[in-house]
């Protein structure tokens, strides 16, 4: 299974312990969040999934820069060496 590094904000890093980042194996970005979720408890897993399973739509998580929501959503493959950001969205006008 590929090892990815996740890396999070401040505002998220909380639920790692306060480590904004961290090395994690999966083979796609639904089993990341559920081993995130499994290794640092369930509030992170909560804070990216809606009560449907769905990606939050306050959330917006990046492979290599690219938006999950354009590739394949969290279905999306991962590969050794990746890189996750998992950034709250930014909104306002």
């Amino acid at each position: 299974m590929p090892e990815v590094t996740v890396t999070l904000p401040a505002p998220l890093a909380s639920a790692l312990g306060g480590n904004r980042e961290t090395k994690i194996q999966a083979s796609s970005i639904r089993e990341l969040i559920k081993a995130l979720g499994e290794r640092y408890g369930e509030a992170l897993t909560r804070r990216v999934l809606d009560q449907e399973g769905r990606l939050n739509p306050a959330i917006n998580i990046y492979v290599n820069g690219r938006n999950i929501r354009n590739i394949g959503g969290l279905e999306t493959p991962l590969r050794e060496g990746d890189r996750i950001t998992i950034l709250p969205a930014v909104a306002g006008g």
